[in-house]
C-alpha cells in the first residue's frame, strides 16, 4: 500500500477536503486548518511540509468526521504512476493556481 493509499484508506469515512494546484497548497491547507482549530472543530490532516503551532506533517484520529489533505501532484509510487492527489477522492477539492499546458 503505498502511502497516498494508506491516507484515503484511513480517512474514507470522513468528509476529505483536498487542495491541489502548481503553488500556495500549503498556505491554503494551513489556512483551512487554522479555521477549524479556532473553531474548535477536529480534525485530521497532511500537508508537503511543517507548519506552526503542528508537530507533525499528518494528523490522524478516530474521533474527527473531516480531513484536509494536501493533494500534490508528484507520482504515488515508482509503480504507480498517477499523482497522488487522485487517490484522495475528496468531498470538496480546492484547485489553487495552475501552471503548464494541460
Amino acid at each position: 500500500m503505498s502511502f497516498p493509499e494508506y491516507i484515503y484508506d484511513q480517512t474514507k469515512n470522513k468528509r476529505r477536503i483536498v487542495v491541489a494546484g502548481s503553488h500556495g497548497k500549503t498556505t491554503t491547507t494551513a489556512i483551512i486548518m487554522h479555521v477549524l482549530k479556532k473553531s474548535g472543530r477536529k480534525f485530521d490532516y497532511m500537508v508537503g511540509s511543517t507548519i506552526d503551532g503542528y508537530e507533525t506533517m499528518v494528523g490522524l484520529s478516530d474521533d474527527s468526521d473531516v480531513a484536509v489533505l494536501e493533494g500534490d501532484e508528484y507520482l504515488t509510487s515508482p509503480i504507480d504512476r498517477r499523482p497522488k492527489f487522485h487517490l484522495y477522492n475528496p468531498d470538496i477539492a480546492i484547485i489553487n493556481e495552475l501552471h503548464g499546458t494541460i
